[in-house]
C-alpha cells in the first residue's frame, strides 16, 4: 500500500470513529440515557399509582435524579413502581415516595423525600413498603366531589369560585 492510500485509510478511520461518537451522543441525548452515571434501583409499593408511567421522572427536592422503570401490579392488587436514581442519592428506610403532578396535563413524577431522620440506608434493589408511600391526588374524585356544590350554585357564583381557586 502506498503512502497516499494509507493516509486515506487513516482519514477514513478517524472520520468513522468521530461519526460513531457523535451518533452515540445524539442518541443518548434523545433517549435521555445516563451513560457512565452509576444508578441504584429500588421499588416502592403504592395503593394507587394512577397516571405514573415508565419513563417518568424521579425527583429529590425538586431535582431530577432518576427515572421510573416500571409500574406493575402485584398479587395483592397493589402497584409496584420500579425506579432508579443516581447512586449519589442516599435513600433510607424512612424515605417517603409520593406521586405528584408534573403539569396541568396530568403527567406525574415520583417524588422522594427523606422522611424522619435516623433511617438505615436502603441497599440497591430494596423496596419501600406501602407505609412509606403516598399515592397521587385523583382529580376525578376531587371534581366528582364538587358536583353537588357546583349544581347548587348559580353560574356567576361558579365563575367566582373557580377564579378564587385559580388565584390560589
Amino acid at each position: 500500500m502506498n503512502a497516499k492510500a494509507r493516509a486515506d485509510v487513516i482519514k477514513l478511520a478517524v472520520f468513522v470513529v468521530v461519526a460513531v461518537l457523535i451518533t452515540v451522543s445524539v442518541v443518548a441525548t434523545l433517549l435521555d440515557l445516563k451513560l457512565a452515571q452509576p444508578q441504584n434501583s429500588y421499588r416502592a409499593v403504592f395503593a394507587n399509582a394512577t397516571g405514573l408511567e415508565a419513563g417518568d421522572v424521579v425527583r429529590v427536592a425538586g431535582v431530577e435524579v432518576g427515572k421510573v422503570n416500571s409500574v406493575d401490579l402485584d398479587p395483592a392488587n397493589q402497584a409496584v413502581v420500579g425506579f432508579s436514581v443516581a447512586a449519589s442519592q442516599h435513600l433510607t428506610t424512612h424515605s417517603v415516595a409520593s406521586i405528584q403532578f408534573q403539569n396541568l396535563l396530568g403527567q406525574r413524577y415520583l417524588q422522594i423525600s427523606p422522611g424522619s431522620p435516623g433511617g438505615a440506608p436502603l441497599r440497591n434493589g430494596a423496596t419501600l413498603p406501602l407505609a412509606n408511600t403516598r399515592p397521587g391526588l385523583d382529580l376525578t374524585t376531587v371534581f366528582t366531589g364538587f358536583q353537588p356544590l357546583l349544581a347548587a350554585l348559580a353560574p356567576a357564583q361558579v365563575n367566582e369560585l373557580t377564579g378564587s381557586i385559580i388565584a390560589v
